[in-house]
């Protein structure tokens, strides 16, 4: 395979309402959740070269996109009486396989 065509999406989880999912689906297929429990700050983060991510990007600069970062935060509230929330979560980048 030459090339694909890979969806994600940050949308509301159907797995455990009221947080965050990231979903994933190949060309043609649909969405599925992979990711569950993410807080508001899950975000997507551009590369439009070097090393530097950027949290927004204007639509001149779409085709000098190399990679996405994706950030995947969670927090778990704190139980009554218990300690402060547990913020966790991870990130991959995503290098895009059409860039020269």
């Amino acid at each position: 395979m030459v090339d694909r065509e890979t969806t994600f999406k940050i949308q509301g989880s159907a797995l455990e309402p009221g947080t965050l999912g990231l979903f994933r689906g190949t060309y043609g297929q649909p969405l599925v959740e992979f990711a569950t429990g993410m807080d508001s700050t899950a975000q997507f983060q551009y590369r439009t070269g070097g090393s530097t991510y950027a949290d927004t990007i204007t639509s001149a600069s779409l085709g000098n996109i190399d990679a996405v970062r994706i950030l995947a935060n969670a927090r778990r509230r704190a139980k009554s009486g218990g300690q402060e929330d547990v913020t966790y979560g991870w990130s991959v980048n995503v290098i895009l396989r059409n860039v020269p």
